[in-house]
Formats: structure tokens, sequence, C-alpha cells
């Protein structure tokens, strides 16, 4: 793929981040660095959003309105939503408008100080994302900001999770793997009785889950692997082709690819 030449200021307290060594603080050996950590970035901050509901994320976006942007010191932001979150509750009752209760108010704050570093980093991103597409549409500008809203009402949803992490308890895996076929086997996997849904729907039920399993505390991975790749794994290892045994394979392909 093509790359487009751009210029960028570096402030000087950056440049020990890049641990650059002697020979490589030319342009090319900066750039390829920085593309770097801008790619590891995206993978954190994807693979670690927490899962909160739509009355959560409005409430965290509402009470940071202005408070994250590219001028706050990285290190303001870890420590920070939590207490802004905190006081909107306290000060302004910010729950009430977004149809949360007291105790939901309480458990939000105390969710928010628990987070991990990466979980943090996550929500902050997606918190001035958010913002920067203030033109739009709540919902339209939580989408484009990557914030898919966790849906408790959903029971299948609920049995898919329990069922996935039941079969990681029986399994002995430490992670909880979910399986994804990229869009282009869409048509392969409906063929192959693998499910019925449109790609986008799958998406959305896959996401669901996924924040499920995290809210209720287990570690998940995703396995990206092709209908060709999980029917090969079903076949290798003797086992079905039904939700246990592609559950089984999709953990069997993510222990492959991580060892």
């Amino acid at each position: 793929m093509a790359s487009r030449r751009v210029s960028i200021h570096l402030p000087d307290r950056m440049r020990p981040i890049l641990d650059l060594r002697e020979g490589e603080e030319d342009n090319e050996g900066m750039s390829q660095r920085i593309a770097a950590i801008i790619d590891r970035y995206s993978q954190v901050i994807a693979r670690s959003c927490p899962a909160f509901t739509r009355g959560e994320w409005c409430c965290i976006l509402d009470a940071c309105n202005g408070w994250v942007n590219w001028a706050e010191a990285g290190e303001t932001l870890m420590l920070g939503i939590a207490a802004e979150v905190s006081d909107a509750i306290e000060l302004n009752g910010l729950n009430e408008k977004w149809d949360l209760s007291a105790e939901q108010g309480r458990d939000l704050v105390k969710r928010l100080g628990a987070l991990s570093s990466a979980e943090t980093m996550a929500v902050i991103e997606r918190i001035e994302r958010f913002w920067r597409r203030c033109d739009l549409d709540t919902d339209e500008a939580m989408s484009a900001a990557g914030i898919v809203p966790f849906q408790g009402s959903s029971e299948t949803d609920q049995s898919m999770a329990e069922f996935a992490a039941g079969l990681a308890n029986k399994h002995n895996v430490k992670a909880v793997v979910l399986w994804e076929f990229p869009e282009t086997d869409h048509a392969a996997w409906i063929a192959t009785g693998m499910g019925d849904l449109s790609y986008a729907e799958y998406q959305q039920r896959l996401r669901q889950v996924e924040l499920r399993l995290i809210r209720d505390g287990h570690q998940v991975e995703r396995c990206a692997a092709t209908v060709r790749e999980m029917l090969e794994c079903l076949r290798d290892n003797e086992l079905n082709n039904d939700p246990e045994g592609r559950s089984a394979a999709a953990a069997i392909l993510w222990g492959a690819a991580t060892t």
C-alpha cells in the first residue's frame, strides 16, 4: 500500500520513548518506529475496551466533555476519569440525566477506578474520538468513535457467553477464545452450516458476547482464522462442526498462533 509522506513535530520529551539507537534517527528509521508504535497502540485500544451500557457511556462522555484533548498530558488523563465522573455525579447529579440510579452511578465510578492502564487508555481514546465528532448524532458519533455499548438484555448473548466460558473451563484454557472469520468468507460460513446472520449482525453478536465475558471478569481473545482453516482444524482434531467443536478449534488455532 502506498504511503503518504507527512511532517510531524516530535517534542523532545517523546524522543526517548522511540528508543532509537545511533544510526536509526534518519527519517526512514524514525518513520518505521513511529508507525510500529501506532500500530501496536491501535491493537491495545481495540482489544482492551471495558464493557459499559449506553447510559454509562453517555455519563462518561458527558462528564469528560472538554477534559480529554490532545494538549492534556497522558499521565493526567490516566488518573482522572473516575474523578471526573465522580464529581459530575456528586455535584451535578449526572447519573440521573442518563437514567442511572445512585447505586449504578457509584458502581460506575468504582469500575472506572479499577480499570487497568490499557482499559483506561481505550476509554480515553474513545472519549476524544467521540467529542471530535460532536456534530453528529450521539449514536452515530459513538459508533464512529468505536464505542459499542453493552446490551445486557440479550438472553442469546448471555447464553453464548456462558457457553464459551464453560468450554474454556472444561478444556482448561486460560482465556475464552472467540473465532472471527473475514468478511470475504461470509458465504462459505453460511454454506458450511455455521450460521445464517449477515456479516454485520455476526460482528455485532460477537462484540456483545465479548463485552459480556469481559464484564463477567473473563480474559477474552479473538482467533482470526478463515473458514477453511477452521474446517481443517475441526477435521485434524476430529471435532464436530458445531458450536462446541468450533470453540475448541478456535482455542487450538489461537494457541498455535501465540506459541
